[in-house]
């Protein structure tokens, strides 16, 4: 891109689309690249223009891999909302009209990016009461993952039975934990013998 304006308005398009993506908003608002999060968020809006700058014919699937190795890397996180396909699609898209002289349309769509809503994927726990025994721990967690699943509009009903397919299974193990310890006795030495459940 041979003039300002054009580079100008790609950094700009690359940084909005970035406010708005939620699975890296919710990850800086969480704190997940410690206490520098924001900062590194405004270091990958810097790292991926270089990037476009510095090299020629990036196609999607490549920015893709780049962004997946920096929200690893940065931020212990990884997109599995299928966000991030649309996010490096649009990016290449918006390079592709700036360099072809279309900087004016990349201007434009700035204004219809959408904000990010982290609220929708944030489970309220302020319902739950503060002083809460170790049993009713695992409830409260399954609570918690409930509203997070109802909170966000995930369209399939499959991550749902996953969950739950996780939560009873980790009910299943919590009861046999609980009858293999019932059945292990101290020795009179003190010491427990922990015997390998049976296969059913």
């Amino acid at each position: 891109m041979a003039t300002a304006e054009p580079t100008l308005i790609f950094n700009q398009s690359v940084e909005r689309m970035f406010q708005g993506w939620t699975v890296l908003q919710l990850a800086v608002q969480q704190g997940f690249g410690g206490q520098h999060s924001r900062e590194k968020a405004a270091w990958m809006v810097e790292a991926v223009c270089n990037w476009f700058q510095e090299n020629d014919g990036i196609e999607p699937y490549e920015l893709e891999d780049f962004l997946t190795a920096l929200l690893d890397n940065e931020f212990d996180t990884r997109a599995e909302d299928g966000s991030l396909q649309v996010i490096a699609r649009n990016i290449c898209t918006n390079f592709a009209l700036c360099r072809s002289g279309q900087a004016s349309t990349v201007a434009e769509s700035l204004e219809s990016l959408p904000k990010p809503d982290v609220s929708r994927c944030i489970a309220d726990a302020t319902d739950e009461s503060q002083d809460v025994s170790m049993d009713e721990d695992s409830n409260i967690g399954n609570h918690n993952v409930n509203a997070m699943m109802n909170g966000m509009d995930i369209g399939s009903t499959s991550q749902q039975n996953t969950v739950a397919d996780h939560s009873t299974s980790q009910e299943n193990r919590n009861s046999t934990q609980t009858n293999n310890e019932e059945t292990a006795a101290p020795d009179d030495d003190g010491w427990t013998v922990v015997r390998k459940p049976k296969k059913k």
